[in-house]
């Protein structure tokens, strides 16, 4: 699977497509409450499947149906964390967009650690350390 592959992914929906690594955007949590962290042993398609049917997929696919998401859309995204596997809503930032200071603040406000920038494909810490 990709992400115990590569460490982790941005998929994209309908049919779960990799973000291209070229694609200029920044990608974080903007919907905390959605995800979920499982330990990376016990991580596969089935587990993966559930949380999309858990009402996940239809949130997603929705929110990139309306027309008002000026530049911003919403993806699967995955991460793995020490011995943990993470699946969130990932919220995908244009950088035409948005600049990465005002990317920064909002992944502070929403108590994220870090932001993927898919451009550069390096996670970039916004300074917020949980114990």
């Amino acid at each position: 699977m990709h992400t115990l592959q590569f460490g982790g992914g941005t998929f994209l929906l309908p049919r779960m497509y990799a973000l291209h690594p070229a694609a200029r955007v920044y990608c974080l949590s903007l919907d905390d409450d959605r995800g979920i962290q499982i330990p990376i042993d016990s991580f596969d398609m089935t587990r993966f499947t559930q949380w999309c049917l858990n009402g996940n997929e239809a949130y997603i696919e929705q929110w990139n149906s309306r027309g008002t998401n000026r530049g911003t859309l919403k993806a699967i995204g995955t991460w793995i964390d020490e011995d943990d596997v993470y699946i969130d809503v990932s919220s995908i930032i244009s950088k035409d967009e948005m600049y990465l200071s005002t990317v920064m603040e909002l992944a502070r406000v929403n108590n994220q650690r870090a932001i993927w920038d898919n451009e550069l494909q390096v996670a970039l810490e916004t300074g917020l350390v949980f114990a």
